[in-house]
């Protein structure tokens, strides 16, 4: 952020903003927590098996249309079978 010319005039000639400030504590703090003590060993863990979901693809409900247009077909074909026994189409 040094070459943007208005942080740089600011860090020269003004007072730096209040995120510079907690933002440079942190940065110290960090780097004194990791210089203060030295990481414990972690037993090693056994990896987790992926949990498998099924791909929803879009975030909506999916669309009825399919099974409505298998209804249609599935009862037309019956209607289609039953209509000669009724006598319904001479």
């Amino acid at each position: 952020m040094v070459t943007n010319p208005r942080v740089a005039h600011r860090i020269e000639h003004g007072v730096l903003p209040q995120w510079m400030n907690v933002a440079r504590e942190r940065r110290e703090r960090e780097v004194a927590a990791m210089n203060a003590a030295p990481p414990s060993p972690t037993p090693p863990q056994t990896p987790i098996p992926p949990h498998r979901t099924r791909a929803r693809g879009r975030h909506r409900a999916p669309s009825r249309w399919g099974r409505r247009a298998l209804l249609h077909e599935v009862l037309s074909v019956l209607g289609v079978m039953i209509a000669p026994v009724i006598g319904a189409f001479p």
